[in-house]
């Protein structure tokens, strides 16, 4: 046995950190006006809920600006941003402006996909050249054909119903 005196491993120097807030944003409710689309957001944090009223103008949507099932999006990015900037939401209106409208647009279109083959090295269709009959597949004739007008096979022949008998177990006549 050695001498040297034994050693713990060596522990991790703990990195600081910020206090963590923890926010929660709901939405709460939208109300069409005849100029606008307005949104109200909460952000529930260690003080309390806080309400957030956001506008965006009816403009914007009939002109696609912005889809009417994205509005609610973008106004809970636009909150988000200001949480996470460490801004204190306002009870005031937020009106969404064509800037943001635009960068929301950028953000959420999805990529076009490159495609190696363009639409001129497709070859063209042509249509398929038919098919003759599998082998074992009945083959009708020309003239069972013409004279049903149709080559499915003749009809079974009729059966006759069976014949009933009496509690005496004979048959009837």
């Amino acid at each position: 046995m050695s001498a040297e005196p034994i050693l713990a491993p060596a522990q991790p120097v703990p990195k600081p950190t910020l206090p963590r807030l923890s926010v929660r944003i709901e939405y709460l409710d939208c109300q069409t006006l005849p100029e606008y689309r307005e949104y109200r957001l909460a952000a529930c944090g260690p003080d309390g809920p806080v309400e957030s009223r956001f506008r965006i103008a009816m403009a914007a949507f009939d002109a696609g600006r912005v889809r009417i099932q994205d509005g609610p999006d973008v106004c809970y990015q636009k909150l988000l941003r200001s949480v996470v900037a460490g801004e204190t939401a306002s009870p005031d209106v937020v009106v969404i402006d064509d800037v943001e409208l635009a960068s929301y647009r950028t953000a959420h279109t999805p990529v076009q996909k490159h495609r190696s083959w363009s639409p001129s090295s497709t070859p063209s269709r042509r249509p398929l050249p038919r098919t003759t009959p599998r082998a074992g597949w009945p083959k009708a004739s020309a003239s069972a054909i013409r004279s049903s007008g149709s080559a499915s096979p003749p009809a079974p022949p009729a059966v006759a119903p069976p014949s009933t008998s009496t509690r005496t177990g004979r048959r009837r006549s």
